[in-house]
């Protein structure tokens, strides 16, 4: 099959709603931006395929742009992360995971229950696109809340590896932990007055 699809525009509604959201929201919000630039230099052995058609070394860079927007207004609080990402590079058309970019962080959503990933521009050695990588409501009461939308969720801890996060895990190359990927999901959770606490997750 095709590594590349074509260019989508984003769904009307979603942008109305996004755009509204801003000047009628009498709550507290933020902003907060971060850009990232990530570059590798590979040297391929002599029988790679790939420095037959590049040579060796390989260079390879991208770079993202993370718009991080919070809204609350009384118990109900709106998430929403964009993302614009840059990726160029020789080794670009061999990518193994065409999911994934070069620092191994999501760049589509064939796995998500709802695609929030167009297209920009796309050619034989770069590709512009951008994503919603956290769009979801959430609702949180005294001792319980909810949350709908694409959202992170992690479960158990460790140094490398979880052994118990079923929910889109790191790999333990991975470079970049700061965000993880979000899921298309809706959770429920709560605490108990003895202190324990429970949750009911559903992942699309």
């Amino acid at each position: 099959g095709e590594r590349r699809r074509r260019m989508k525009r984003p769904p009307r509604l979603l942008l109305v709603v996004l755009a509204a959201a801003v000047p009628l929201s009498a709550g507290a919000w933020e902003l907060d931006e971060r850009a990232k630039l990530f570059g590798s230099e590979a040297w391929l052995p002599e029988n790679d395929l790939e420095r037959s058609f590049y040579g060796s070394p390989a260079y390879d860079a991208s770079a993202d742009l993370r718009s991080m927007f919070r809204d609350s207004i009384g118990s109900w609080r709106l998430i929403v992360d964009h993302t614009l990402l840059y990726e160029v590079g020789d080794t670009y058309a061999f990518t193994s995971v065409p999911e994934e970019t070069l620092d191994q962080t999501p760049r589509g959503d064939q796995r998500r229950y709802v695609d929030l990933t167009w297209q920009l521009e796309d050619g034989e050695r770069h590709e512009i696109l951008h994503r919603f990588d956290r769009l979801a409501i959430e609702y949180r009461a005294q001792r319980w809340g909810v949350t709908v939308g694409r959202m992170a969720v992690s479960w158990g801890s460790g140094i490398v590896f979880q052994a118990i996060d079923l929910f889109a895990p790191f790999a333990p190359t991975t470079v970049d932990r700061d965000y993880k990927p979000g899921e298309d999901l809706i959770l429920a959770d709560g605490l108990f007055e003895g202190g324990s606490d429970w949750e009911v997750l559903g992942v699309f």
